[in-house]
């Protein structure tokens, strides 16, 4: 029964610190609006957003569509689950811009908060996309 209770407030313990970080000042909950990727500058009417809710999901915008997905995070590591999006016609610019994005996140393994803006890293540690709080 011992065994059980410590199992029960280990696992407590380690959903809260995971809310806790969600819920810091180096959060990443709430809405970013997403100025680059790989080091390219979105267009200027750019409207490429993403928002990190607290219960573990994501949704934004990618240039033109809609996207929606879930994430997890641990320690400074993070990861994004599949991404559905809408399929509305694009033009040229942001199709691209789109793309960029869409095959980027899955490949983001980090994160910081430098400046008080959202700088996604990739395994190496490189900055691929590089976003400000709205």
């Amino acid at each position: 029964m011992k065994k059980l209770i410590l199992a029960a407030v280990i696992a407590s313990t380690a959903a809260c610190s995971q809310i806790d970080s969600l819920m810091g000042t180096d959060s990443l909950v709430g809405k970013w609006d997403i100025e680059s990727i790989n080091n390219e500058a979105v267009n200027a009417d750019s409207k490429a957003f993403i928002e990190f809710g607290e219960d573990g999901k994501i949704h934004g915008n990618s240039s033109c569509n809609n996207f929606t997905g879930g994430f997890d995070l641990e320690k400074m590591g993070l990861s994004f689950g599949p991404i559905a999006g809408t399929r509305k016609l694009c033009d040229d610019a942001a199709n691209l811009q789109e793309t960029k994005l869409l095959q980027t996140l899955p490949n983001v393994s980090g994160y910081g908060i430098e400046d008080g803006g959202l700088v996604l890293k990739d395994a190496e540690g490189n900055a691929v996309v590089k976003a400000s709080r709205q």
